[in-house]
Protein backbone atom coordinates (compact mmCIF):
# COMPACT_ATOMS: atom_id res chain seq x y z
CA UNK A 1 0.00 0.00 0.00
CA UNK A 2 1.31 3.61 -1.08
CA UNK A 3 1.26 6.34 1.41
CA UNK A 4 -1.04 9.05 0.76
CA UNK A 5 0.23 12.09 -1.07
CA UNK A 6 3.53 10.78 -2.23
CA UNK A 7 6.10 12.65 -4.30
CA UNK A 8 3.59 15.27 -4.70
CA UNK A 9 2.95 15.61 -1.39
CA UNK A 10 6.47 16.02 -0.31
CA UNK A 11 7.03 18.28 -3.14
CA UNK A 12 4.27 20.64 -1.75
CA UNK A 13 4.99 20.63 1.51
CA UNK A 14 8.68 21.46 0.58
CA UNK A 15 7.22 24.20 -1.34
CA UNK A 16 5.47 25.43 1.70
CA UNK A 17 8.69 25.18 3.77
CA UNK A 18 10.57 27.37 1.09
CA UNK A 19 8.08 29.78 0.76
CA UNK A 20 7.89 30.35 4.66
CA UNK A 21 11.77 31.26 4.36
CA UNK A 22 11.76 33.69 1.84
CA UNK A 23 8.61 35.78 3.89
CA UNK A 24 10.67 34.81 7.14
CA UNK A 25 13.80 36.05 4.93
CA UNK A 26 12.28 39.44 3.66
CA UNK A 27 11.21 40.52 7.53
CA UNK A 28 13.52 43.12 9.41
CA UNK A 29 14.52 41.63 12.35
CA UNK A 30 16.33 44.10 15.32
CA UNK A 31 19.03 41.28 15.68
CA UNK A 32 19.79 40.77 12.18
CA UNK A 33 22.42 42.41 10.29
CA UNK A 34 22.17 45.67 8.70
CA UNK A 35 23.06 46.02 5.15
CA UNK A 36 22.35 49.99 4.83
CA UNK A 37 21.74 53.12 6.46
CA UNK A 38 18.14 52.37 5.85
CA UNK A 39 18.59 49.24 7.68
CA UNK A 40 19.46 50.33 10.76
CA UNK A 41 17.58 53.35 10.80
CA UNK A 42 14.69 50.20 10.75
CA UNK A 43 16.27 48.14 13.44
CA UNK A 44 16.71 51.86 15.57
CA UNK A 45 12.79 52.42 15.01
CA UNK A 46 12.12 48.87 16.13
CA UNK A 47 14.48 49.04 19.31
CA UNK A 48 12.63 52.56 20.32
CA UNK A 49 9.58 51.23 19.84
CA UNK A 50 10.36 48.02 22.47
CA UNK A 51 11.67 50.96 24.88
CA UNK A 52 8.48 52.97 24.55
CA UNK A 53 6.65 50.24 25.28
CA UNK A 54 8.82 49.51 28.46
CA UNK A 55 8.60 52.63 29.78
CA UNK A 56 4.93 53.35 29.38
CA UNK A 57 4.27 50.10 30.83
CA UNK A 58 6.03 51.21 33.85
CA UNK A 59 4.52 54.72 34.13
CA UNK A 60 0.67 52.50 34.01
CA UNK A 61 1.62 50.68 36.88
CA UNK A 62 2.73 53.72 38.82
CA UNK A 63 -0.24 55.45 37.36
CA UNK A 64 -2.13 52.81 39.28
CA UNK A 65 -0.14 53.54 42.37
CA UNK A 66 -0.65 56.90 42.61
CA UNK A 67 -4.35 55.83 42.45
CA UNK A 68 -3.50 53.50 45.64
CA UNK A 69 -4.64 50.35 42.63
CA UNK A 70 -1.95 48.19 42.96
CA UNK A 71 0.62 46.28 45.28
CA UNK A 72 3.84 47.04 46.23
CA UNK A 73 4.69 43.97 45.34
CA UNK A 74 3.17 43.42 42.23
CA UNK A 75 4.83 46.64 40.87
CA UNK A 76 8.21 46.15 42.21
CA UNK A 77 7.94 42.73 39.78
CA UNK A 78 6.28 44.74 36.93
CA UNK A 79 9.28 47.53 37.12
CA UNK A 80 12.05 44.58 37.16
CA UNK A 81 10.36 42.73 34.27
CA UNK A 82 10.08 46.06 32.33
CA UNK A 83 13.73 46.64 33.27
CA UNK A 84 15.20 43.41 32.20
CA UNK A 85 13.25 43.54 29.24
CA UNK A 86 14.73 46.99 28.46
CA UNK A 87 18.08 45.71 28.89
CA UNK A 88 17.56 42.49 26.31
CA UNK A 89 16.12 44.95 23.89
CA UNK A 90 19.29 47.47 24.26
CA UNK A 91 22.18 44.64 23.86
CA UNK A 92 20.06 43.28 21.02
CA UNK A 93 20.27 46.99 19.52
CA UNK A 94 24.05 47.57 20.65
CA UNK A 95 25.01 43.80 18.78
CA UNK A 96 24.02 45.33 15.61
CA UNK A 97 27.24 46.70 13.39
CA UNK A 98 26.35 50.16 11.74
CA UNK A 99 27.48 49.90 7.95
CA UNK A 100 27.54 53.16 7.62
CA UNK A 101 29.21 56.58 8.93
CA UNK A 102 26.00 58.00 9.02
CA UNK A 103 24.45 54.61 10.78
CA UNK A 104 27.29 55.14 13.39
CA UNK A 105 26.02 59.04 14.42
CA UNK A 106 22.88 57.05 14.42
CA UNK A 107 23.69 54.25 16.61
CA UNK A 108 25.77 56.86 19.23
CA UNK A 109 22.52 59.48 19.47
CA UNK A 110 19.70 56.20 20.45
CA UNK A 111 22.16 54.31 22.54
CA UNK A 112 22.49 57.91 24.49
CA UNK A 113 18.61 58.20 24.96
CA UNK A 114 18.49 54.37 25.45
CA UNK A 115 20.86 54.92 28.67
CA UNK A 116 19.16 57.37 30.25
CA UNK A 117 15.90 55.58 29.69
CA UNK A 118 17.95 52.62 31.73
CA UNK A 119 19.19 54.56 34.02
CA UNK A 120 15.91 56.17 34.70
CA UNK A 121 14.07 52.90 34.97
CA UNK A 122 16.41 51.53 37.16
CA UNK A 123 16.29 54.54 39.61
CA UNK A 124 12.14 54.03 39.66
CA UNK A 125 13.12 49.65 40.88
CA UNK A 126 15.68 51.16 43.41
CA UNK A 127 13.49 53.43 45.34
CA UNK A 128 10.56 51.25 44.93
CA UNK A 129 13.08 48.09 46.50
CA UNK A 130 14.00 50.81 49.40
CA UNK A 131 10.40 51.53 50.25
CA UNK A 132 10.49 54.78 48.63
CA UNK A 133 6.95 54.58 46.99
CA UNK A 134 6.05 58.44 46.42
CA UNK A 135 9.92 59.03 45.10
CA UNK A 136 9.46 56.32 42.24
CA UNK A 137 5.81 57.51 41.19
CA UNK A 138 6.90 60.92 41.05
CA UNK A 139 9.54 59.59 38.46
CA UNK A 140 6.77 59.01 35.96
CA UNK A 141 7.80 62.83 34.45
CA UNK A 142 11.30 61.65 33.92
CA UNK A 143 9.91 58.09 31.76
CA UNK A 144 7.35 60.52 29.92
CA UNK A 145 10.34 62.17 28.95
CA UNK A 146 12.22 59.30 27.96
CA UNK A 147 9.48 58.20 25.45
CA UNK A 148 9.16 61.42 23.88
CA UNK A 149 13.25 61.61 23.11
CA UNK A 150 13.00 57.80 22.28
CA UNK A 151 9.44 58.69 20.05
CA UNK A 152 12.21 61.18 17.47
CA UNK A 153 13.65 57.19 16.33
CA UNK A 154 10.46 55.44 15.54
CA UNK A 155 9.70 55.91 11.43
CA UNK A 156 6.25 56.25 10.81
Amino acid sequence: MKPRGGRRGVRLALAGAIAGVLVVGCVRHPGLPANSTADFAAKGSLTAEDAISALATTRLGLDAEALGRTTQRYLEVLVSDQEDGLEGTVGSFEAVAPPTTASRVLRERLTSVLGDAQDDLAAVRIALDDGRTDEAVAMRADLGQDEARLETFVIP
